[in-house]
This record gives structure tokens, sequence and C-alpha cells, in this order.
């Protein structure tokens, strides 16, 4: 290839849309082979397309223009589009019947920057305004079809004040190998995408959320807000994004380089209200205490979607869990079951594991990773845990064992303070703590749990001096994490793992 080519050109394949225009700079350099017999036929036959338009262009007209790239075959941008405007804007301008030419670069720009209709298709009026945003008074836009042993192509000009078609022109060139070459070549460009929201303290900020992403055929399932999507044909693009307590969003972008999109979504919520029986009855939701008024009413704004509501009362009764998936204001009625005896209830404990496993953050304020060597152990092997957060915090790690016992392993006696710094990867066991930590079982699967707080919220009292690690078996114990766990109300993130005993 010539020394003059602005950027690499990718080969790949795209069917969809019916019509669209791109506008990548491709040096003279696009037809391979320099004067073959078959380059030299396709340079007649833009010749002849050029002195078509010329003629037919109205004589008391000579505007300024502006060539975009011709698309097609099947709605591709090729190489051959690409090549046949650069070459256009040249013999163009060598007619004398146009004032001047806008650079393509500016033309790259403007589509770029297009906002397109619904369709994602470039129309007359939309190739207009394409020519007024860029200072063109018209536009040449084109198509390629493969019609057997030759190829189609066929020329406009366009009035940028009216989206009048001011002159046509059509010529054909043979199928050859080096034109067949070009149309395979079809044009593509890094696309990175970021979602946002509006947050009322701090403006814009990344969605946290799992979120999927389309964008054409291609599919991704993101979490923490970026995505980045290679290999996207250039022109009309399709972004599909859907996220957990979000509308769905969609918009067509033009491609015509690597670029970045941002998506603003915008969360849905609704309100819920429970009336409670008792009135003192404690509420928590995906594991956060609520505060309800003294007549037992909750009312409180949640994102749409999927909610863990646990309820409990004092001696007597009964506490009850529910799972909801919001969608609209909601009223519930929650009237816990008495039971002198407590037969048929939740235990304390069953409680706290349920509230733990209830216990999670939409959005987080920051992230907190959590993961074991491997996915599944046998009774025997070692096993550690290793963690990291993104902001230095206050970290607690909770295991929870198949038979449902609690253990805290972080802060434990070789590390007793559960702050940790963002950024850094910890372990339990670490290397210095000397031994090694066993699978015992029973078999099944266990499940570790990490809460982070910005504040210094402790889940216990504690006291290494008997035990290496804290385990959660007495009712002052579960009444401590109780307590620990309802002065959580912002600033916090969790992080979940869990491994197979076999």
């Amino acid at each position: 290839m010539h020394e003059g080519i602005a950027l690499k050109i990718k080969r790949h394949i795209r069917f969809g849309a019916l019509f669209s225009i791109a506008t990548l700079l491709v040096s003279c350099a696009a037809f391979p082979g320099g004067q073959t017999g078959g380059s030299a036929k396709l340079l007649a036959s833009l010749d002849g397309l050029v002195l078509q338009l010329a003629q037919n262009l109205p004589m008391d007209k000579k505007p300024v223009i502006g060539v975009v790239d011709f698309v097609g075959p099947d709605d591709k941008l090729t190489r051959l589009g690409a090549g046949i405007s650069e070459k256009l804007v040249t013999r163009l301008f060598k007619t004398g019947r146009f004032e001047k030419i806008v650079e393509r670069s500016l033309l790259k720009q403007v589509l770029m920057q297009q906002k397109l209709e619904r369709s994602g298709h470039f129309d007359e009026g939309t190739l207009a305004d394409i020519g007024r945003k860029a200072g063109a008074g018209a536009i040449v836009a084109g198509t390629i079809k493969v019609m057997g042993a030759v190829v189609d192509i066929n020329a406009r000009l366009i009035d940028s004040k009216t989206g009048e078609i001011l002159a046509v022109a059509e010529t054909q060139l043979g199928n050859s190998d080096d034109t067949r070459e070009m149309l395979e070549d079809v044009l593509t460009s890094t696309l990175t995408i970021t979602l946002v929201e509006e947050d009322e303290e701090s403006g814009f900020e990344t969605i946290r959320r799992i979120a999927r992403v389309s964008v054409g055929t291609q599919n991704q399932r993101i979490r923490h807000g970026t995505a980045v999507f290679r290999t996207v044909p250039h022109g009309s693009c399709t972004i599909v994004v859907s996220a957990l307590g979000y509308g769905t969003v969609t918009e067509n972008i033009y491609i015509a380089g690597d670029q970045s999109h941002i998506v603003n979504m915008k969360a849905q919520s609704a309100n819920l209200t429970l009336q409670l029986t008792p009135r003192d009855a404690v509420v928590m939701i995906d594991g956060i205490r609520k505060q309800q008024t003294h007549e037992g009413i909750l009312s409180v704004q949640l994102s749409n979607g999927p909610h863990t509501i646990l309820v409990s009362g004092s001696d007597g009764y009964c506490p009850e869990d529910m799972e909801i998936d919001l969608a609209q204001d909601t009223a519930i009625t929650v009237e816990l079951r008495k039971s002198a005896d407590g037969q048929g209830c939740m235990d304390d404990k069953n409680l706290m594991l349920r509230r733990m496993t209830a216990m999670q953050q939409a959005t987080p304020p920051f992230n907190v990773q959590l993961w074991a060597d491997k996915k599944e152990y046998a009774v025997g092997d070692t096993i550690a845990f290793n963690f990291k957060s993104e902001r230095d915090c206050y970290l607690t790690l909770i295991d929870i064992a198949v038979n449902g016992k609690i253990t805290i392993l972080f802060p434990n006696r070789f590390h007793p303070d559960n702050f940790i710094y963002g950024g850094v990867t910890y372990r339990v066991p670490e290397d210095d703590y000397g031994f090694e930590y066993k699978v015992l079982g029973p078999r099944g699967t266990e499940h570790i749990k990490a809460i982070a707080t910005l504040e210094n919220i402790s889940l216990q009292e504690y006291d290494f001096t008997q035990t290496v690690f804290r385990d959660v078996s007495r009712a002052k114990d579960l009444d401590d994490m109780k307590t620990g766990l309802d002065r959580i109300q912002k600033g916090w993130s969790e992080a979940r793992c869990s491994v197979l005993i076999k």
C-alpha cells in the first residue's frame, strides 16, 4: 500500500440497515495494484460518473459540496466505497462546476455527531442536514450493488437546503478479483460505551449495576459501567442497553472511526408501603434495617426490580420473609404470626443467615472483589480466600458453612483490625499466619461474604486470645452482629463467592 494510508482498515462483514454512509479517509492507494487494467477501468468509470453529475447539475448552480462514502452492497461500508468517494473529491473539483469541496475529515466529525432517527438510516433529508452542518450546499452520496458479473454504481447530488436531488449518475465496472477484494474489505472500528446515571450529589456517575449492552450483533454483559466493542462496522449502529432498575435505552449512532459514547441511564423507582403488625416490627430490605413510623407504617422509595423483605417482631411473633419484584407503587400488609413457644418460627441464627444472604448493594459506592483459588474442593484440601477493595474501608469476611455455622475469618488473631487499604489484595490465611486452612466438610456449597463499610463499623466484640477466628454461635454473638449490621445505612459494599465441597 501507499505510505499515505491514514489508518488501518479491518475486515468484517456487516448485514442489517438498508442505507448508511461512512467517511473514513483513504489515500489514493485505495485501489490496489496501481494502474493495472482493472483499476484503470475503474477510474475511467468514475470519470464517467463525474461527467454525468457535472452535466446534470443545473447551470445556475455552483455549490460547495461534500462527498460521503458510497455504501453497499448489503449496506456494508467497504474499502471500495471509501475509495470511490476519495477519488470523486478530486475529480469533481477539477470540473470547475463546484465552488469548493468540504474536507472529508469535517464531514466525518459531523457524521459521528449526527443524531439518527429510530430507523438508523440516512435519507435525503438527513443527508441534507449533514450538508448544512458541514457548510456544504450539496452532498454527493451513492450506492454500490453487485449485479452478477458487473458492479453497479449509482450517485446522486442532494441540495442541502431543500433535500432535493439536483443530479444523478450511474456507471458500471467489471466484478474482477480486485473489485471483489475491496468489496469484502469492510471498514470497522472500536466503540467504547460508558453507562452513567445522574446523581443529585455527584452529578453523573458510572453505573455499577450489571447491565447488558448490544451493539449491532455483538452483546456483552458488563459490570461497572464500561464496555469495549471491537470490529464494529462503520455506518449507522444501534445500541441497546438494559440494566435492572433502569429503563431500556435504545440509541442510533454513526460509526466512522474509533470513538467513545456515553449512554445516560435513568433509574426507575417506585414507592413501597408496608402496614405492619405488630407496629414495632423491625423491617430489613435487602439486609438493611429501615425505620418505620410509630403507627407501624413504613414507606420507602426503592429501585425497580427484585428486593428481599425480612420482618421480625418481639417475642411471641414469628419472623417473615418475602421476595418482591417492584415495578410500580405498591402497598403490602404484613401481619406476623404469633407463636407462644416459637414452634415453626425462624430462629435468630437462621434469621441472621437469611439477612446476610439478602444483603446486597445494587449500586455500591465502591467495588469489592472476593474469590477463592478455585471453585471446587475435596475434604482435606487446603483453601484460602482473597479480597480487595478499590477504596480504603473496614471489611469483615464471613464464612457460612454448609451446616449454617458462621465464622468470621477477617479480622482475626493475625490481623485484628478490619481496616484495609484500597487497591491491595489480602489473603486469608496469609503465608505469615504459620498454618494452612483445611476443608473439613460437610460436603455441599459453602458461602463466603465480604461486607465493607467506609465508616468504622464492627460486627463483633473481638477477642482472639483463645482462637484464631471468631465463631458466631452464642445468642450474644448473634445479637452483636445484628447490632453491627443495623448501623450500616450508606457508604457500604459487599461481595460474595461460593465453593463446592465434594
